[in-house]
């Protein structure tokens, strides 16, 4: 379920993408930290739900039903606040988010996790999270960015 919800509702369309600085995400942090607080806590409440059955469609407690829909359609509503934003979600549980950025010619994520500070990480577009580097790996030669309307 998380992974559909990540993967249909959270990737960008390379079109759609606009692309981060180191700054640029740092700056943009405030604005995705409460949609990212807000995406976990409600990821968490449709798993309990999920395990109670409510996503079985003959549950025999339509509240518990009616919540976990309310929770998914919810989640959706999240994940397209992110989008709007320029952001991919890549982990519900932890809330962590990739800042599409380009480096050397070729597409990277930027990667924030709830509870950071600032962007700390990043990874190839295609890579788990287990992939990530720090960001100071990536040097100094960063091409600039076109800046992005604050």
């Amino acid at each position: 379920m998380a992974e559909e919800l990540a993967y249909s509702k959270g990737r960008l369309a390379p079109e759609e993408r606009r692309y981060f600085t180191p700054d640029q995400a740092d700056r943009a942090i405030p604005l995705i930290r409460r949609v990212v607080d807000d995406l976990v806590e409600v990821f968490h409440q449709v798993m309990e739900l999920r395990g109670l059955g409510a996503a079985d469609p003959d549950h025999d407690d339509p509240q518990q039903t009616s919540a976990y829909d309310a929770g998914m359609q919810r989640l959706s509503e999240l994940l397209e606040e992110l989008q709007s934003v320029g952001v991919e979600l890549r982990d519900f549980e932890l809330g962590v988010v990739g800042f599409p950025s380009m480096h050397k010619g070729r597409e990277i994520l930027l990667i924030w996790q709830r509870g950071d500070h600032a962007v700390q990480t990043w990874q190839e577009i295609e890579d788990g999270l287990e992939s990530r580097k720090p960001l100071d790996s990536l040097g100094d030669d960063q091409p600039p960015q076109p800046p992005i309307p604050d």
